[in-house]
């Protein structure tokens, strides 16, 4: 009794999985299978030791059903040394100040019209804000120059010189603001950088003193300035190999979380693998494998094994690939369902075997014409297109 064409391709196809991948015939709902054929003296290649590799020991709770799924694994919290080594810079802070408890000055719309009258009385106020804190009256050279400020609100140097004053009264955080504003109204202003990197340094924000002072130097150097900016330049190193220290530990902690996801995904792949392998149907689970792979163009309607198949499990690149249970999983699942691929897409090292199993499957089952060179369409000898009998020459005469 002949089986019918379809049957035997699939048993072709059938054959050839096997010879890429022997594993199949361990399968168990195969027994019946691989007992008939040691019947008949055939040698079964011994199941190869597949291992998926194992995630880094956390405790992880295997499924108690082929239902579950494998959680994420929870992010890990630092462990000490992590945590000490990025707590290991030590800086000489003994000049930082306190927190302050004054407000922040206030600052005027800078937009104000100002007269020529006010002008001139904005700077009057200036100079005599600058006798009271050379006389040590602190309190009234903060009234004179928030005064002066009020009259003259877009003169930068009244910014910078309170700011000055405001240091001098321990409140580095006003400083900074006022140095803000006079570097917006002037920011060649070489007194409000100044002042601002020594209100930076009492802040403990050290590598912006550092910056500040510099800039302060470039536009007008003195060296008062230039002293304390190289007290500061080893406790910059400092901050700088600090912070190069944390955003090197960051990329291993992040090269380490992906391997760890890597290897949790392979071995989810290979449960997967494994569940598919106990649900298939003993007599139809092959249905679905290669012929109905993405670019395999469907099963031939009865043309036979196509003469190129054998070479696809035959390259030994895609023999290989097969070793890994979750490329093995993956060309499983997309041969019993070829919409399947479009979940593997960001996965370069599935795609690549899918791809190329597909071109190579379609150039199995689309061979170029015998008799037709490399590119050149096939003749028309051939029956034509609606069925009847092609020209030839002698027709055309």
């Amino acid at each position: 009794m002949a089986l019918p064409k379809e049957q035997i391709n699939l048993l072709k196809m059938f054959v050839g999985a096997c010879k890429a991948n022997p594993a199949i015939l361990h399968a168990p709902e195969l027994d019946f299978y691989k007992e008939w054929m040691e019947s008949l003296g055939a040698k079964i290649p011994p199941a190869p030791a597949w291992e998926a590799p194992k995630p880094e020991p956390t405790p992880t709770a295997e499924p108690s059903s082929s239902s579950e799924k494998s959680e994420p694994t929870p992010p890990q919290p630092e462990s000490s040394d992590e945590s000490s080594s990025e707590s290991d810079l030590e800086l000489n802070l003994d000049f930082v100040t306190g927190p302050e408890s004054e407000e922040l000055p206030s600052l005027p719309d800078t937009d104000k019209e100002v007269s020529e009258e006010d002008c001139d009385k904005a700077m009057e106020t200036g100079r005599e804000a600058n006798m009271a804190m050379s006389d040590g009256d602190l309190d009234k050279a903060l009234d004179l120059f928030t005064q002066a400020i009020e009259l003259n609100p877009s003169l930068a140097v009244s910014y910078a010189k309170r700011a000055k004053l405001l240091l001098r009264m321990s409140r580095p955080k006003a400083a900074v603001q006022d140095c803000d504003r006079a570097l917006e109204l002037n920011s060649n202003s070489a007194l409000a950088y100044k002042q601002r990197g020594r209100a930076h340094r009492l802040l403990g924000n050290i590598d912006q003193a550092y910056k500040d002072l510099g800039r302060g130097q470039g536009i007008d150097y003195d060296d008062d300035t230039d002293e304390l900016q190289k007290s500061l330049k080893a406790d910059v190193h400092k901050v700088q190999e600090h912070e190069n220290k944390k955003a090197r530990r960051e990329k291993e902690r992040e090269l380490k979380r992906r391997k760890k996801e890597a290897a949790r995904r392979r071995a989810e792949a290979q449960r997967e693998y494994e569940e598919r392998q106990k649900q298939s149907a003993s007599g139809s689970g092959f249905g679905g494998m290669p012929g109905g792979f993405p670019g395999a163009g469907g099963m031939p309607g009865g043309g036979g094994m196509p003469a190129g198949i054998n070479e696809i499990f035959n390259d030994p690149e895609i023999m290989m690939a097969f070793q890994d249970p979750e490329v093995s999983a993956a060309f499983m699942e997309c041969s019993q369902n070829p919409a399947a691929a479009a979940k593997y897409k960001d996965n370069p090292r599935v795609m690549k075997v899918l791809e190329k199993l597909q071109a190579k499957f379609a150039s199995a089952y689309n061979p170029p014409d015998a008799d037709s060179a490399p590119g050149t369409p096939p003749s028309s000898g051939g029956p034509s297109a609606s069925g009847g009998p092609s020209a030839s020459s002698n027709d055309l005469d």
